[in-house]
């Protein structure tokens, strides 16, 4: 195996993917995202960018620059693929808390009641 470059890395996530995120993710789930799943993408897009402009660019930079070249659909795929995951890490907490009155309010609203909400988005 030819060793590549490590210039992106996965973001540390502020909980232990290992105890996941019950009821949302189970542990073994998250733990395959995460540590399975963003590091194949993380190496892709190391072994992709080597020796190239890219090699030291942010993911998004990625992105946005190898987008415009048809030639760099594989870098670009897997570097979306990699911020859209870490996006969405990032989003999760092993700590909820309650929604905001304004919020709950906001979505009432909406749906007549939170709890039409609830049932709306949980069949």
């Amino acid at each position: 195996r030819t060793l590549v470059a490590e210039y992106h890395q996965p973001s540390i996530l502020p909980y232990n993917p290992k105890k996941g995120l019950a009821p949302f993710l189970s542990a073994p789930s998250l733990d395959f995202l995460y540590n399975m799943r963003q590091v194949q993408l993380i190496e892709n897009v190391n072994r992709l960018s080597e020796g190239s402009e890219y090699e030291s660019k942010t993911l998004m930079h990625v992105i946005t620059d190898s987008a415009i070249d048809p030639n760099k659909i594989p870098l670009t795929n897997n570097a979306s693929q990699a911020w859209n995951i870490d996006f969405f890490l990032q989003t999760l907490t092993d700590d909820p808390r309650p929604l905001r009155d304004d919020v709950r309010r906001n979505i009432a609203e909406q749906f007549d009641t939170f709890e039409r909400f609830q049932e709306t988005f949980t069949q």
